[in-house]
């Protein structure tokens, strides 16, 4: 039950502890945890509660996701964005792992569950990221393979053979980051599975939501549509129950040797959802293509901030900052020869900027542009072991491809 003034991230079921203990500010102001005492009296942190007024929903799963855990269950606040009054005007529940669900899949979800071992009542995720979709102009659509036969980052392989979609397909939702309290993005059409020659996999058909006439301030689909369609953000993130898994047999390394690295093949799973995601291969090229879509006018929604773990205060324009005064001092070394003052300020405002994105999050008081102050400041608090002189040359010469 969702409780008034706290978001509630389930990481045990509570039904195996025979006690609580409750620890507020854990994990800093607003962060508590909820403690579960077995019989024998092993401690096991069964649950993280957010303080509601301090954290919205995004922000709460962007915390989640940043200290990496993976709640069996998330809970918003009582009443936020009236949720449940929403959901059941669509003829939608909140499933028993937290997915809008009908009716009568959520209760074969839980039918599923109760047949698995404790362990295995979780909702698991795979991410894939295709760099070959097909962007459908004039529908609003991409093709993408969602999940395929390859050895994930958890050593594990979702046999595509094993896969049945039948429940997710009763509300074939398409959110991002798996954020089910937000808005979805859009909706699949369809989903097949494909034979490939390196092992096959499920493709997917997504339709990215329009805006309504009537809709004010920044539309969340409208920004991931654009980021899709760019070529910026390709990768799509399957939740799905285990049913059955063993290790991958020597015959199966035989014949494809990269098996070796698996820990285990899941050969039957039902597939609850899949999400639009950022695949973690390279943060600063999204990080880059957000400050693009941003400076080209479109605006971004704070859900997809946090779903990507971009911090808003670092994606504000830094035009409008003074340059950096340059120390006379490096306008004599050698690799600088031919540029002006002005070019050598504005790549030292350009690694500054970018310093300050590796060391997130970095509060700049809210959103408006970091400026020479505030670069100062936070170089001074938390990289002073950073040669900022020496990064700048260094991307000098790699621009004139000296390295």
């Amino acid at each position: 039950m969702p409780y008034p003034n706290e978001h509630a991230a389930r990481l045990r079921n509570p039904d195996r502890y025979a006690r609580f203990r409750r620890e507020n500010d854990k994990f800093g102001a607003g962060i508590h945890a909820i403690w579960g005492i077995l019989a024998n009296g092993t401690v096991e942190l069964q649950t993280i509660r957010f303080d509601a007024s301090k954290f919205t929903v995004a922000q709460a799963k962007a915390w989640l996701r940043k200290h990496d855990y993976h709640p069996i269950l998330f809970e918003a606040a009582h009443g936020e964005e009236s949720r449940g009054t929403e959901m059941s005007k669509l003829g939608l529940t909140e499933g028993p792992l937290g997915i809008p669900q009908t009716d009568a899949a959520a209760k074969e979800t839980e039918l599923l569950l109760r047949g698995l071992p404790e362990e295995d009542r979780v909702l698991k995720r795979a991410e894939y990221e295709d760099t070959g979709a097909e962007i459908v102009e004039g529908e609003r659509s991409d093709v993408s393979y969602v999940t395929t036969d390859t050895v994930d980052r958890d050593r594990e392989v979702v046999v595509s053979s094993g896969g049945d979609w039948r429940l997710y397909l009763t509300n074939p939702i398409v959110p991002l980051a798996h954020d089910y309290h937000a808005l979805p993005v859009g909706r699949c059409l369809w989903v097949k599975r494909v034979k490939r020659a390196d092992g096959d996999g499920w493709k997917a058909k997504t339709r990215y939501h329009t805006r309504p006439a009537n809709h004010e301030g920044p539309w969340l689909p409208d920004a991931v549509w654009h980021l899709v369609h760019a070529g910026d953000l390709r990768g799509k993130s399957i939740g799905f129950i285990a049913l059955k898994s063993r290790e991958p047999k020597p015959a199966e390394i035989e014949e494809r040797p990269e098996l070796a690295e698996a820990r285990r093949l899941i050969t039957k799973w039902h597939a609850l959802e899949y999400s639009v995601c950022a695949v973690p291969t390279n943060p600063d090229a999204l990080v880059q293509a957000v400050s693009k879509a941003r400076d080209a006018g479109l605006e971004i929604p704070d859900e997809l901030y946090a779903a990507l773990g971009v911090a808003k205060a670092l994606e504000a324009p830094v035009d409008a900052a003074p340059d950096p005064v340059v120390p006379e001092s490096w306008l004599n070394d050698p690799r600088v020869t031919g540029l002006t003052p002005s070019q050598i300020s504005a790549e030292v405002r350009r690694v500054f900027v970018e310093v300050m994105r590796q060391m997130q999050p970095v509060d700049l008081a809210g959103t408006r542009p970091p400026t020479a102050d505030d670069i100062l400041e936070v170089l001074r608090e938390r990289i002073r072991d950073i040669d900022v002189r020496q990064m700048v040359l260094d991307e000098i010469d790699r621009a004139r491809g000296r390295v």
